[in-house]
């Protein structure tokens, strides 16, 4: 099933009204980008909440028909007992969108409605495959985390090692799956905010309710944490509020997505904290992706970070009499060293964990092959940003040695795949049908 949400035409919202979103128009306008559409209308509207937990997609409907199609993560409910909506706007070539969008719905008189969507639960826009990050929560009142798992979890984290554990997703049962980032709320009277991080390992499935005062099943997911902060350690909710207000940082049920716009700046955000929670003692080296290079990194910063390591690699040759050229952007490999005829490929990396782990690439690593004892790795690790939110060049730590894919621990992260299309079938497009 889906609800849809009838809109008429863009009206005002007047200033002195009291709009907990703060809004200043709803309605539709044919001029208005899809995402401002869902913004503006997402709320407030009068649904049952055991009805809406119910519903995967939300579509709003204007002059007859369907105009936007959206997948709902999660709801909050607002004053007057009205519902605001959290989700995303599912793309227009989405197959979900390509069914819904433009669907006649007339006949309809009131503002909400349901309709079938059968033949479209296989289809989401979300999954482990995706990167998508979501917020898993946790109430100290209900359950003592940091009583009963994190002194195991942090002894076995300092050891290098990532633990695994699983995790309610309240209501959801789809859409979060393997290698979708989480970060855990800590949420209640105490001190709020965020307290681990983590990988997701498996899809949802159904045990017994982690409450043994709660009857029935509860949702979860197997997780492999990287990063567990002491209990007074936590990165605080309003620094969290400040920095990204267009997050929903209250959600009623563990499981929420993080919007896909802050999720690059908010792991940043998080990697720094981490670095100075470790450096105070108030944490273990994260492990995984949370003290590896990872990939959660805003276009902007890992190009400082790039440009960091590399100047940091070209100066430490330089200084020993080599002569250093910039090729990162001709092949494999980022500079050539040459000294009385000898002749080193260097390649940098950097990052703001603590280097466990590196990215490198098919090509980078099939060149360290070919060439033995002639390529250098420079690490360039624990970099931190200024007041300025930019990579401070001369923090971090930086180390060098021989490029040797073969001698370290050397994780396949993607695969190319190339299909047999002689075992495909002419392409479809579109949600399964009855055959």
């Amino acid at each position: 099933m889906a609800i849809n949400f009838k809109l008429v035409d863009r009206d005002r919202v007047p200033v002195d009204d009291d709009d907990s979103m703060g809004r200043t128009w709803v309605g539709w306008d044919d001029d208005a980008p899809m995402e401002e559409i869902w913004e503006v209308n997402r709320g407030h509207w009068v649904v049952n909440g055991d009805r809406l937990r119910q519903e995967r997609y939300a579509t709003m409907s204007y002059d007859g028909s369907v105009r936007l199609v959206a997948e709902i993560d999660d709801f909050r409910t607002v004053s007057g007992d009205y519902k605001v909506l959290e989700g995303r706007v599912l793309p227009a070539d989405h197959p979900v969108s390509e069914a819904l969008v433009g669907m006649p719905l007339e006949g309809h008189r009131n503002p909400v409605s349901y309709f079938d969507t059968t033949g479209l639960e296989g289809y989401a826009l979300s999954s482990g495959t995706s990167g998508q990050t979501f917020l898993l929560t946790y109430n100290p009142a209900r359950f003592d985390f940091y009583e009963t798992d994190v002194p195991e979890a942090q002894a076995l984290l300092a050891e290098g090692m990532e633990v695994a554990d699983r995790w309610s997703v309240g209501s959801r049962t789809r859409g979060i799956g393997p290698g979708d980032a989480f970060y855990l709320l800590q949420q209640g009277a105490v001190a709020r905010g965020l307290v681990a991080s983590g990988t997701v390992a498996s899809e949802v499935f159904q045990d017994e309710h982690f409450d043994p005062d709660v009857s029935g099943l509860a949702n979860y997911v197997e997780v492999w944490w990287n990063a567990i902060l002491d209990e007074d350690a936590i990165l605080p909710l309003t620094d969290l509020k400040d920095r990204f207000p267009q997050q929903h940082w209250s959600p009623q049920g563990s499981g929420q997505s993080v919007r896909p716009e802050i999720a690059d700046d908010l792991a940043a955000m998080w990697a720094e904290h981490i670095g100075d929670a470790v450096e105070k003692g108030k944490a273990p080296a994260p492990t995984g992706k949370a003290a590896g290079q990872g990939r959660a990194m805003d276009a902007r910063l890992r190009k400082q970070i790039e440009d960091a390591a590399q100047d940091r690699l070209t100066q430490h040759y330089e200084s020993d009499g080599w002569e250093v050229e910039d090729v990162r952007f001709a092949g494999p490999y980022d500079a050539v060293a040459t000294k009385n005829g000898a002749r080193l490929y260097l390649e940098a990396k950097g990052t703001m964990g603590g280097g466990e782990t590196v990215i490198v690439t098919r090509k980078e690593v099939a060149h360290a092959r070919r060439n033995r004892g002639s390529c250098t790795l420079g690490i360039l690790r624990d970099l931190r940003l200024d007041e300025n939110g930019d990579v401070d060049p001369a923090s971090g730590e930086f180390w060098v040695g021989p490029f040797e894919p073969d001698r370290g621990d050397l994780s396949p992260i993607a695969y190319d795949f190339g299909p047999d299309w002689a075992d495909f079938d002419s392409p479809k497009w579109g949600p399964p049908t009855d055959t």
